[in-house]
Order: C-alpha cells, then structure tokens, then sequence
C-alpha cells in the first residue's frame, strides 16, 4: 500500500514547484554529500574555513556593534575578541580548527547517546523502546571512535559524518518530493 504526502490547501502550480524545488535541492544535498564522503578531508577543511570566515566576521560587526555604543567595559569587549581569534586561528592553522570541531562533535555525540540511553530507560517497556537505544549506541560509537583517533583520525572522520549527513539529507528531501502530491 503506497502512502503519499499529500499537501493540503495549495494549488496544483504550488505544488509543482515545491516538488521540483524539494527534489532539485535533494539531488544537490545528496552530491554535496557523496563529494563529502569521497573527499572527507577536504570537506573538512572547507568547514572549517568557511567556519573560520562566519567567526571573523561576527567578530568584526561585533566590534563595530561595541564602537558605535561607546561602551567601554573591558569585559563587553571579550566575546568580540574571542570571535576574532578563533576565526583566525581556524583560518591560520586549519588543523587546530577541525581538531576543535571534531572534539566538539565528540561532546555533542556524547550527550546524544546519553540523552538517547535515558529516554529508552524512561520509554521501556513500551514498544519501540529499543530504536533510541540503538541510536543511543550508534552515538557512543561515533564519539568513541572520533575521540579514540582525535586529534589524528579528526579531518577524516569530521569529513566523513558531514558527508553522511548532508547525503542522507538530500535523499530524504528526494524521496519526499517523489511522494508530493495534492489531495
């Protein structure tokens, strides 16, 4: 039995075009995602340049933010700073950058897993309890096998989970725009 999205309350011509915008911007998700996979390193470092840049950035209208306000507390000057020197340093030395990235993806996978182990424990017995422990694990995993090859393993792996899920994300978006239709 084939079940369908179906979008209520919009046209037909509405509905065409967002289903050709889901399944455009689904293949191009799921490209980015392969290049990612095929090159995890340079997906990294890409990142973390890019990464890099957005924090110099917010450091400098930070610092603009701060100089029209006439504010003169040292310590209003402090996140301003901080934006400035880990943009630079991201963009400097890369290596530092995905390193830093890595771990924090570590401590984000860390949380998940716990998060995930708790809610199965409050879930059980009801059925379907065991879906977050398998991603509870998964996530214990990843961050075991990132934090147990960090900083060494961190362009590859890094690379590897952007690529991952920019392609699952851009399948997931193509898949959807293959069952849009109106009702």
């Amino acid at each position: 039995m084939e079940q369908n999205i179906a979008i209520i309350g919009f046209d037909e011509s509405f509905i065409r075009r967002f289903r050709k915008a889901t399944l455009v911007t689904g293949i191009i998700l799921s490209l980015l995602g392969l290049a990612g996979l095929l090159g995890p390193q340079f997906a990294s470092l890409v990142v973390v340049l890019f990464s890099g840049w957005l924090l110099v950035m917010a450091g400098i209208v930070s610092l603009y933010l701060i100089w029209l306000s006439r504010w003169r507390s040292p310590v209003i000057w402090v996140k301003p700073v901080l934006l400035l020197v880990t943009g630079a340093l991201f963009l400097f030395n890369p290596k530092i950058g995905i390193a830093t990235l890595a771990l924090l993806l570590t401590f984000y996978l860390l949380l998940d897993a716990i998060a995930n182990l708790g809610f199965a424990h409050e879930y059980h017995p009801l059925r379907g309890w065991g879906w977050p422990v398998f991603n509870g694990l998964v996530s214990l995993g990843l961050a075991i096998l990132l934090l147990t090859g960090w900083p060494q393993t961190s362009a590859l792996l890094l690379g590897i989970y952007i690529g991952v899920s920019l392609l699952v994300d851009g399948l997931v978006l193509v898949f959807m725009s293959l069952s849009i239709r109106a009702e």
